[in-house]
Parts: structure tokens; sequence; C-alpha cells
């Protein structure tokens, strides 16, 4: 099963990734949505599908052994409900969670004034504006730019 689980988590990387900075224009160099948003709400589903009754009924101690609601506690694949619906729940609380704080820090953030830096810096990049190098050698930044890179002689 752990083939089949990582070949789908590449895809939903892959796929998320592309989403959010093709088609949705999210500035995510990292792909820390991708890695940690989608590969974590992967992960949190996989354990309800994918759920091996010998490792749900170790986990979830309190079911007696050999009773019959052994099999509510195992990945939908192998017949249960549980384990599935309890990473349903767990992963719609994440999002809203997530969601509630984000929007109250980047809405403080927004407010204030420093959710964004100005249009030059962004023109410019953050990597020569305020780290004082350009990502790459080959840099489209003019000279004359007071963002330009500094030399080893500057």
């Amino acid at each position: 099963y752990a083939y089949i689980i990582g070949m789908l988590s590449g895809a939903f990387f892959f796929g998320s990734s592309k989403l959010v900075k093709h088609k949705l224009r999210v500035d995510d160099p990292l792909d820390a949505f991708a890695v940690h948003g989608v590969g974590g709400l992967w992960g949190m589903l996989a354990t309800g599908l994918f759920g091996d009754p010998d490792y749900t009924r170790v986990y979830y101690g309190w079911v007696a052994e050999g009773s019959q609601a052994e099999d509510k506690y195992s990945g939908s694949f192998f017949g249960g409900t549980h384990v599935l619906g309890a990473a349903v729940v767990a992963v719609i609380t994440i999002i809203a969670w997530t969601a509630f704080w984000a929007s109250i820090v980047f809405g403080v953030l927004k407010v204030s004034g420093v959710l964004r830096v100005s249009n030059d810096v962004e023109d410019a990049g953050m990597d020569v504006s305020k780290h004082g190098g350009a990502m790459y050698v080959d840099s489209a930044m003019p000279a004359s730019s007071k963002f330009a890179p500094r030399t080893m002689s500057e």
C-alpha cells in the first residue's frame, strides 16, 4: 500500500504545486503549501483509506479483541468507516482552524501596512533588495538600479 500512497502523493504534490504557482499565481518558491498542506491532508485521508486492521486494532486499543466492532476501526479499503470519518473531520477542522487564524494574522498585517513590500522592492526581487545578492548570476537587473547586485569590490 505504501507504493500506491507514495505514487498518489507525488501526483498530488505535482498537481497542487502547478495549481498554486501557475493557475492561482501564488508566490510559493519552496512549494510549502504543496508539501505541507496537500501532503499532510493526503496523509490523513490515506490513513483513513488504507489503515490496515492489524495496525488500527492496536491503535484503537479500547476495542475488545475478536469483537465485531473491530471492523469499523479499519481503513475504508478494509471495510472500516470510523478511521476515514475521523480523518475527514480532522481535515475539515484543520482547514477551518488555519483559515480562521490566518485571516486574523494576515488581516492585522495588511491593516498595519507590513504585509507587502513596496513596488520597487517587488520589481527588483527580494533576493536583491533585501539580501544584497541575485538568486541567479545572470540577473536581468540593470546595473544602474538602486537594487542591483553588489560586486565583491563594493
